[in-house]
């Protein structure tokens, strides 16, 4: 049977029957559900699928199946079986399971991340099932819908319960005195989960204007994760009322507030505010006070956070707001692909961007980079540099350069392609780093031994002849050089009588003019 694997298609199910027979070999008894299998599996094999040799630059198309008996590795494997087809042409995988949304999402470890980078190098492109015309595709759907329905209905009965009971809780608290305004949130999950969060705020607020703060970072919060259904409880009967509209806020700074408010609760599918007494709502009025009346036992993180400016600012005052519209950038690609399965023209390119996306995911409007150890790296353009100042010069920077700056901003959690050039550019850019460098007593360029410390201290002479007899009977001819200067000359030495006359006269004026 495993010999025979190679050449019959999902193997697993076509012989379910005869591999139950290897569990319990003693009390073995061949019925007729044995033999129909084995006549299935013979029939198979007598008449083959006929398989038509592929063109050139051909598309060629990868249905994948997920059985009841067998859930295989059905991409991986294909594309180890049929390797060489997967490298030679354009894979158009037709399935209605999100494979590629698997294969970027942030949460893929393990053997999935492995699998997405190993599929990579391939050109693989997903396509979703649509209009089905072939009476094959038509016969594969209705083989496996059977199998797959009870287990739908019952995903879909869970999901239907579990939105049922989703509704969160948050009680809020605000105060105020001469020290100065506080707020407290206490967020409960359906499930029993809670958070706390104390937020001190660093303006002047009444108390009213510390409960509506605290009603509007408590929403914010519950946004922030997720929250759909929401019930906000209060002891403020000032700001229940106002929110609900029994009563009517005059003042100005109130208005703005409630406007503010309720923009945020129209964010929610439901949500629901009521007025409980104060002493109801001790855990949200501790945090509000920093104080230690919180009913647990068990160890609490709180963060504290610090508003420079209330929350109605941003409607009463306008601000400048400049667009910064970066462009293409390296990321573009990319994101284009894991987003809008968009690629290059050029097939080498949009190869190269489909090998790069494997080790990239998109998460809420960012791209980040898988990290062999460590947390996600946000990928960055501009920001880069700003980044690189910091780790380098900043409050905790220590004025690292080149691999040891690299390494501190992986850690940091970024990630560029420049990070090594950009690096060593900061490094040289520092005005510290130059002025308090180790000076190096090194010459800049290797020393070259000299044999004359200074002009004329050494000289060099040849007498080149006999020559032919020249004018003033010239028949010699005197070279000198000097060995500092390299400087050459060479004088004519006249031949009468028989004597030799005097080879050379060199006089301190020749000497200055030289100089």
């Amino acid at each position: 049977m495993a010999a025979l694997s190679r050449f019959i298609s999902r193997l697993s199910d076509k012989s379910h029957a005869l591999f139950e027979t290897l569990k319990d070999p003693k009390d073995f008894q061949w019925t007729d559900k044995y033999e129909q299998a084995l006549s299935d599996l013979k029939a198979y094999l007598t008449t083959p699928p006929l398989l038509s040799k592929p063109l050139e630059g051909e598309v060629l198309l990868l249905y994948l199946a997920v059985s009841e008996h067998a859930l295989a590795l059905a991409l991986v494997n294909a594309a180890r079986k049929l390797r060489p087809y997967f490298q030679a042409h354009h894979i158009l995988v037709v399935t209605s399971f999100p494979i590629k949304a698997v294969l970027h999402k942030p949460e893929v470890s393990g053997r999935l991340a492995k699998w997405a980078i190993e599929l990579g190098e391939y050109d693989v492109i997903f396509q979703p099932t649509t209009a089905i015309k072939s009476q094959v595709l038509v016969d594969f759907v209705a083989e496996l819908s059977h199998a797959l329905l009870p287990a739908l209905e019952q995903e879909v009965k869970l999901r239907d319960s579990e939105g049922e009971k989703g509704e969160w809780t948050l009680y809020i608290d605000g105060s105020s005195n001469v020290r100065g305004a506080g707020v407290g949130l206490f967020l409960t999950s359906p499930t029993g989960e809670s958070a706390s969060r104390a937020v001190r705020c660093d303006f002047k607020a009444t108390i009213n204007e510390a409960e509506y703060e605290a009603l509007i970072s408590g929403l914010t919060l519950a946004k922030q994760m997720g929250v759909e259904d929401i019930r906000v409880l209060s002891d403020s009967q000032l700001l229940i009322s106002q929110v609900q509209g029994d009563y009517q806020a005059k003042d100005l700074s109130m208005v703005r507030y409630l406007s503010v408010a309720k923009r945020l609760l129209d964010m929610f599918q439901n949500c629901k505010l009521t007025q409980i007494p104060r002493e109801h709502n001790s855990q949200a009025d501790a945090l509000a006070n920093l104080g230690s009346a919180i009913e647990t036992t068990s160890h609490m993180r709180i963060p504290l956070l610090v508003l420079q400016w209330p929350a109605t600012k941003k409607e009463t005052e306008p601000q400048e707001v400049s667009v910064v519209d970066e462009g293409e950038t390296w990321m573009t690609p990319i994101i284009n692909y894991i987003r809008h399965d968009t690629l290059p023209a050029v097939r080498d390119e949009s190869r190269k961007i489909r090998r790069q996306s494997a080790r990239y995911c998109f998460s809420e409007g960012k791209l980040y980079r898988r990290s062999f150890s460590g947390p996600y790296l946000r990928c960055l353009t501009r920001e880069a540099a700003g980044i690189l100042e910091e780790l380098h010069e900043g409050e905790c920077g220590s004025h690292f350069s080149g691999r040891s700056l690299v390494l501190r901003a992986r850690r940091a959690g970024y990630y560029w392609p420049t990070m090594a050039r950009d690096s060593l550019k900061q490094a040289k850019l520092c005005s510290q780093c130059q002025k308090h460098a180790p000076v190096s007593n090194l010459p800049p360029k290797n020393l070259k031994s000299l044999s004359s410390p200074w002009p004329f201290r050494k000289w060099g002479m040849d007498i080149v002849g006999k020559f032919p007899m020249a004018p003033g009977q010239k028949v010699f001819l005197l070279v000198v050089t000097d060995y500092f200067t390299k400087w050459g000359g060479s004088v004519s030495i006249d031949y009468h009588r028989g004597k030799r006359s005097s080879l050379a006269n060199i006089t301190d004026l020749q000497i200055r003019k030289f100089l």
